[in-house]
């Protein structure tokens, strides 16, 4: 992964609290399964959330539900935009990463602190929104975007270690309205499970099956998803 201190980042709110990365910055992640000679742009990184501790992300683990989680959502430099990388094959990488309550979160605090000052603009270390061990402690399977219409062609990069965001933070996303309705909650929810193989990234950065994972999706116009019970090789 190639990440440092993005500089321009752009705050919006629509469906999801969202930062769009500057495309004259090169920032970028390779290695993704299958595309191993590719390199993938970061283009924007938004925010899931629920309305309670209990749910607000897109993944479980161990049978877990978080309360948020971040998608960092990167397109194969073949191509000049996400636009143009949608529904290719190998053409989107979505970095994910799951947010227990906990410290302060950096990625929301910049975004939701640059949208209450009504700045345009904002700066954020990429490389502190990710686990530390991030490179070699992940999941990983080809899926869809989570939201309508559900695109294919996903490479899905999940975080194998959580991050943080705090209680105060979950209020701030909870509150955030447009036109007086809110933002959140803005994830998917489950969809009955079928067991599919996952790859999980070793210690080396090498990948293997992992053993006892299982993926849970319907590719619809409403529902991605997956849960996952984990017990590594």
């Amino acid at each position: 992964m190639n990440y440092g201190i993005a500089n321009n980042v752009s705050p919006s709110l629509g469906p999801h609290l969202e930062g769009g990365i500057d495309p004259n910055e090169n920032w970028y992640l390779s290695g993704v399964f299958g595309f191993t000679n590719d390199r993938y742009r970061l283009a924007q990184l938004h925010y899931h959330w629920g309305s309670n501790d209990s749910t607000g992300s897109e993944h479980y683990l161990n049978g877990n539900s978080f309360p948020a989680e971040l998608h960092m959502v990167h397109h194969n430099m073949k191509y000049s935009n996400l636009s143009a990388a949608a529904g290719k094959e190998g053409g989107i990488a979505v970095l994910g990463v799951l947010l227990r309550i906990g410290a302060s979160n950096a990625g929301v605090e910049a975004l939701l602190s640059s949208l209450a000052e009504n700045r345009t603009k904002f700066s954020v270390d990429l490389a502190g929104l990710i686990p530390s061990d991030g490179a070699t402690n992940y999941y990983t399977y080809n899926g869809s975007f989570t939201v309508p219409p559900c695109t294919e062609h996903v490479s899905w990069i999940v975080a194998g270690t959580e991050l943080t965001i705090s209680e105060t933070q979950l209020a701030r996303l909870r509150a955030l309205t447009i036109n007086g309705n809110p933002v959140g909650p803005n994830y998917r929810a489950l969809a009955p499970q079928n067991e599919e193989r996952i790859l999980t990234g070793g210690r080396n950065g090498d990948s293997s099956y992992a053993s006892g994972l299982f993926l849970s999706y319907i590719v619809t116009s409403l529902i991605f998803s997956y849960s996952a019970y984990v017990r590594l090789l």
